[in-house]
C-alpha cells in the first residue's frame, strides 16, 4: 500500500495528469484509466489547477456547440 501511494504523490504523475487535462484535453475518467489511478485523485489535482475554471467553462461551450449541430 505504501508503494501506490507515494506513486500517487509523485510530482511525475501530477505533471502528467495536468498535461492530459489542459494540453490533450482528455476527460478525467480516461486520465484515470491511462495512468492506473482513482478518478478522485484525478480531478482533485485537476480542480486545484488555476486554469480549471477557465478550461472547465471552455468544454462547456464547446459542447454546446457541437450539440446545436447535431441538433440541426
Amino acid at each position: 500500500m505504501l508503494k501506490i501511494k507515494t506513486k500517487l504523490d509523485s510530482k511525475g504523475t501530477k505533471d502528467k495528469i495536468v498535461e492530459l487535462f489542459y494540453e490533450m484535453h482528455l476527460r478525467p475518467t480516461d486520465i484515470a484509466q491511462e495512468l492506473n489511478v482513482v478518478k478522485s485523485y484525478v480531478t482533485k489535482i485537476i480542480q486545484n489547477d488555476s486554469r480549471y475554471v477557465q478550461e472547465k467553462e471552455l468544454r462547456k461551450n464547446n459542447n454546446k456547440e457541437k450539440n446545436n449541430v447535431f441538433v440541426k
